[in-house]
């Protein structure tokens, strides 16, 4: 019964959401969306970094729970199979792409131990193929869908482009451009530049192992992915403080 209500809180979310104006990031991985997630925390949005998505099959859905209305920013590649529907939905919503050279992204990424992990299986697996074609690193397939990706959200907002950023993981002006296009002031900090994958991989280990939920991990997430001496111990205290 409570996994009943829990489904139809979701699908009201989805289907009725809050009408608030959103940001989302749709660039594909390895092009700086960690550190755009941390500029625009700082810029005083809600971010849900890599959302949750329900899916039916290998069909793309909702995000799920009621994070649609929990948070007003959202980054990551698991949202690119639904950015036009979310355009639909909220209308007055910004869009930003995070690019970078294509042979700079395909050597990140076929560094990256992620995608060379022989057991990669579940919803990480259906992600990967519907975003990059392929559950691990391949050349010739991620160069594919990376220029498709591309192409496909510069047509869909061609004649719209008050709605959509590109911003280059190597251009110095960050912030004046984010802060623009968002009609924000500009932060006194530094733009973020974050090699979060790391930390984030032990963040998760050690919120798996304790047991602990998305809203805990979240929080450790915003506090330590950009932290250049983390430990296990600086991790674990964290979120013995926490309880």
């Amino acid at each position: 019964m409570i996994k009943i209500y829990k489904v139809f809180k979701e699908i009201t979310a989805w289907y009725f959401p809050k009408k608030e104006d959103k940001v989302f990031c749709i660039g594909m991985h390895k092009t700086g969306t960690t550190s755009l997630a941390k500029a625009l925390t700082i810029l005083g949005y809600r971010v849900r970094d890599y959302p949750s998505v329900r899916l039916l099959g290998d069909r793309f859905l909702w995000l799920r729970g009621t994070q649609i209305n929990d948070f007003n920013c959202f980054t990551d590649a698991t949202i690119i199979p639904l950015y036009k529907r979310l355009d639909k939905k909220f209308p007055n919503s910004k869009f930003i792409i995070t690019i970078r050279p294509i042979n700079s992204w395909l050597e990140s990424c076929s560094k990256w131990p992620n995608f060379i992990r022989p057991n990669v299986t579940g919803k990480r697996k259906i992600y990967r193929e519907r975003v990059l074609g392929a559950k691990n690193y391949d050349e010739v397939i991620f160069k594919e869908k990376y220029q498709e990706h591309f192409n496909d959200v510069t047509s869909y907002f061609k004649n719209r482009q008050k709605d959509l950023l590109l911003l280059d993981l190597y251009q110095d002006n960050k912030w004046e451009a984010i802060c623009e296009f968002l009609k924000k002031p500009k932060p006194q900090e530094d733009y973020p530049h974050s090699n979060a994958g790391t930390n984030k991989r032990l963040i998760n280990k050690i919120v798996t192992e304790l047991g602990l939920d998305d809203k805990t991990k979240d929080l450790a997430h915003n506090k330590f992915l950009n932290d250049k001496k983390l430990n296990e111990d600086k991790i674990k205290k964290f979120l013995k403080d926490l309880s």
